[in-house]
Protein backbone atom coordinates (compact mmCIF):
# COMPACT_ATOMS: atom_id res chain seq x y z
CA UNK A 1 0.00 0.00 0.00
CA UNK A 2 2.53 2.65 1.20
CA UNK A 3 4.46 1.91 -2.43
CA UNK A 4 1.57 2.65 -4.43
CA UNK A 5 0.75 6.07 -2.44
CA UNK A 6 4.50 7.06 -3.01
CA UNK A 7 3.80 5.95 -6.81
CA UNK A 8 0.98 8.35 -6.77
CA UNK A 9 2.70 11.26 -5.37
CA UNK A 10 5.61 10.86 -7.41
CA UNK A 11 3.18 10.94 -10.52
CA UNK A 12 1.04 14.26 -9.45
CA UNK A 13 3.87 15.94 -8.89
CA UNK A 14 5.63 15.36 -12.28
CA UNK A 15 1.99 16.08 -13.66
CA UNK A 16 2.23 19.35 -11.82
CA UNK A 17 5.23 20.20 -13.25
CA UNK A 18 4.14 19.52 -16.48
CA UNK A 19 1.23 21.52 -16.17
CA UNK A 20 2.77 24.24 -14.40
CA UNK A 21 5.56 24.58 -17.57
CA UNK A 22 2.12 24.49 -20.07
CA UNK A 23 0.55 27.08 -18.64
CA UNK A 24 4.17 29.23 -17.66
CA UNK A 25 4.04 32.36 -19.86
CA UNK A 26 7.93 33.23 -19.31
CA UNK A 27 8.78 30.59 -21.34
CA UNK A 28 6.53 31.51 -24.57
CA UNK A 29 8.80 32.39 -27.18
CA UNK A 30 6.85 36.07 -27.20
CA UNK A 31 8.54 36.93 -24.23
CA UNK A 32 12.24 37.48 -26.06
CA UNK A 33 11.06 40.83 -27.38
CA UNK A 34 9.76 41.92 -23.59
CA UNK A 35 13.26 40.68 -22.89
CA UNK A 36 15.05 43.04 -25.09
CA UNK A 37 12.66 45.77 -23.98
CA UNK A 38 13.75 45.46 -20.60
CA UNK A 39 17.26 45.61 -21.45
CA UNK A 40 16.74 48.15 -23.95
CA UNK A 41 14.74 50.67 -20.84
CA UNK A 42 17.66 49.26 -18.43
CA UNK A 43 20.28 50.97 -21.80
CA UNK A 44 18.54 54.36 -22.07
CA UNK A 45 17.29 54.67 -17.91
CA UNK A 46 21.19 55.50 -16.93
CA UNK A 47 22.80 58.74 -18.56
CA UNK A 48 25.59 58.35 -20.32
CA UNK A 49 28.60 59.56 -18.70
CA UNK A 50 29.04 63.21 -17.63
CA UNK A 51 32.74 62.72 -16.33
CA UNK A 52 35.63 61.34 -18.35
CA UNK A 53 37.40 60.37 -14.62
CA UNK A 54 38.95 56.74 -14.42
CA UNK A 55 36.68 54.62 -11.98
CA UNK A 56 38.55 52.57 -9.54
CA UNK A 57 37.04 48.82 -10.52
CA UNK A 58 34.80 47.47 -7.85
CA UNK A 59 34.24 43.81 -9.14
CA UNK A 60 36.68 42.68 -7.47
CA UNK A 61 34.96 43.54 -3.69
CA UNK A 62 31.58 41.83 -5.13
CA UNK A 63 30.96 38.39 -4.96
CA UNK A 64 31.23 36.01 -7.67
CA UNK A 65 27.79 35.03 -8.90
CA UNK A 66 28.13 33.61 -12.20
CA UNK A 67 27.83 30.05 -11.28
CA UNK A 68 24.15 30.69 -9.85
CA UNK A 69 23.13 31.14 -13.52
CA UNK A 70 23.97 27.66 -14.69
CA UNK A 71 20.30 26.51 -13.90
CA UNK A 72 19.26 23.66 -15.73
CA UNK A 73 15.49 23.76 -14.38
CA UNK A 74 12.81 25.96 -15.19
CA UNK A 75 11.03 26.05 -12.04
CA UNK A 76 14.60 27.00 -10.90
CA UNK A 77 15.40 29.40 -13.53
CA UNK A 78 11.91 31.25 -12.83
CA UNK A 79 12.82 31.71 -9.67
CA UNK A 80 16.24 33.55 -10.10
CA UNK A 81 15.44 35.54 -13.37
CA UNK A 82 12.12 36.51 -10.19
CA UNK A 83 15.10 36.92 -7.59
CA UNK A 84 17.20 39.28 -10.13
CA UNK A 85 13.60 41.40 -11.28
CA UNK A 86 13.23 42.08 -7.63
CA UNK A 87 16.35 43.33 -6.58
CA UNK A 88 17.03 45.56 -9.27
CA UNK A 89 13.33 47.33 -8.09
CA UNK A 90 14.07 47.54 -4.63
CA UNK A 91 17.23 48.87 -5.77
CA UNK A 92 16.47 51.34 -7.53
CA UNK A 93 13.53 52.53 -5.79
CA UNK A 94 15.54 52.98 -2.52
CA UNK A 95 18.24 54.94 -4.26
CA UNK A 96 15.96 56.96 -7.01
CA UNK A 97 16.01 59.98 -5.12
CA UNK A 98 19.62 59.95 -5.36
CA UNK A 99 20.73 58.77 -8.62
CA UNK A 100 20.73 60.74 -11.96
CA UNK A 101 18.81 58.62 -14.78
CA UNK A 102 16.09 59.06 -17.32
CA UNK A 103 12.40 59.38 -15.50
CA UNK A 104 10.75 57.45 -18.65
CA UNK A 105 12.91 55.05 -19.27
CA UNK A 106 12.61 53.72 -15.35
CA UNK A 107 9.40 54.21 -15.35
CA UNK A 108 9.04 51.66 -18.69
CA UNK A 109 11.75 49.61 -16.73
CA UNK A 110 9.50 49.47 -13.97
CA UNK A 111 6.14 48.64 -15.54
CA UNK A 112 8.55 45.37 -17.87
CA UNK A 113 9.87 43.88 -14.87
CA UNK A 114 6.23 43.77 -13.12
CA UNK A 115 5.35 42.35 -16.05
CA UNK A 116 7.77 39.84 -16.08
CA UNK A 117 7.16 39.16 -12.27
CA UNK A 118 3.53 38.51 -13.40
CA UNK A 119 4.64 35.67 -16.03
CA UNK A 120 7.15 34.30 -13.78
CA UNK A 121 4.57 33.74 -10.70
CA UNK A 122 2.58 30.98 -13.49
CA UNK A 123 5.99 29.27 -13.49
CA UNK A 124 7.05 28.65 -9.76
CA UNK A 125 4.86 26.06 -7.18
CA UNK A 126 3.96 28.11 -3.98
CA UNK A 127 6.34 27.59 -1.65
CA UNK A 128 8.96 27.06 -4.15
CA UNK A 129 12.65 28.68 -3.46
CA UNK A 130 15.87 28.74 -4.26
CA UNK A 131 18.13 29.67 -1.19
CA UNK A 132 21.92 29.32 -2.57
CA UNK A 133 20.43 31.50 -5.86
CA UNK A 134 18.45 34.11 -3.39
CA UNK A 135 21.21 34.38 -0.99
CA UNK A 136 23.96 34.95 -3.65
CA UNK A 137 22.05 37.64 -5.68
CA UNK A 138 20.94 39.49 -2.34
CA UNK A 139 24.73 39.50 -1.38
CA UNK A 140 25.24 41.24 -4.58
CA UNK A 141 22.92 43.80 -4.70
CA UNK A 142 23.77 44.60 -0.77
CA UNK A 143 27.33 45.12 -2.07
CA UNK A 144 26.30 47.27 -4.54
CA UNK A 145 24.66 49.37 -2.01
CA UNK A 146 27.53 49.53 -0.22
CA UNK A 147 30.18 50.49 -2.58
CA UNK A 148 27.36 53.66 -3.28
CA UNK A 149 27.38 54.56 0.52
CA UNK A 150 30.68 53.71 1.10
CA UNK A 151 31.63 56.06 -1.93
CA UNK A 152 29.21 58.41 -1.15
CA UNK A 153 27.22 57.98 -4.26
CA UNK A 154 29.95 59.14 -6.83
CA UNK A 155 30.01 58.94 -10.37
CA UNK A 156 31.93 55.70 -10.43
CA UNK A 157 30.03 54.21 -7.74
CA UNK A 158 27.15 54.80 -9.68
CA UNK A 159 28.47 53.21 -12.69
CA UNK A 160 29.91 49.96 -11.03
CA UNK A 161 26.36 49.86 -9.48
CA UNK A 162 24.68 50.50 -12.88
CA UNK A 163 26.95 48.34 -14.95
CA UNK A 164 26.90 44.76 -12.47
CA UNK A 165 23.00 45.81 -12.08
CA UNK A 166 22.67 45.21 -15.90
CA UNK A 167 25.19 42.31 -16.37
CA UNK A 168 22.71 40.33 -14.02
CA UNK A 169 20.00 41.76 -16.21
CA UNK A 170 21.46 40.02 -19.04
CA UNK A 171 22.65 37.12 -16.94
CA UNK A 172 18.65 36.44 -16.20
CA UNK A 173 18.05 37.23 -19.82
CA UNK A 174 20.30 34.74 -21.29
CA UNK A 175 18.82 32.14 -18.68
CA UNK A 176 15.36 32.94 -19.70
CA UNK A 177 16.26 32.15 -23.38
CA UNK A 178 17.83 29.19 -22.73
CA UNK A 179 15.04 28.05 -20.43
CA UNK A 180 12.78 28.87 -23.44
CA UNK A 181 14.83 26.95 -26.18
CA UNK A 182 14.83 23.87 -23.89
CA UNK A 183 11.37 24.05 -23.91
CA UNK A 184 10.76 24.12 -27.44
CA UNK A 185 13.17 21.59 -28.08
CA UNK A 186 11.69 19.16 -25.57
CA UNK A 187 8.29 20.10 -27.14
CA UNK A 188 9.37 18.99 -30.20
CA UNK A 189 11.42 15.87 -28.95
CA UNK A 190 7.87 14.98 -27.10
CA UNK A 191 5.98 15.19 -31.21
Amino acid sequence: MTSTSSWTVLLLLSLSSVVSAQTCKWLHRNQEAWTRQILHNFNHMVPAERTGQPCQDNSPHLPVIDSLYSITQAESAAIAVREVTNQTLRFYRRNQDRMDYHRPAWEKLQELLHYQEQHLSDCIPEGAENQLFIQGITQRFNSLQRILEEQKDNACAWRTAHTEIGRNLRLAAQLSSRMRKQKSHDQQSAQ
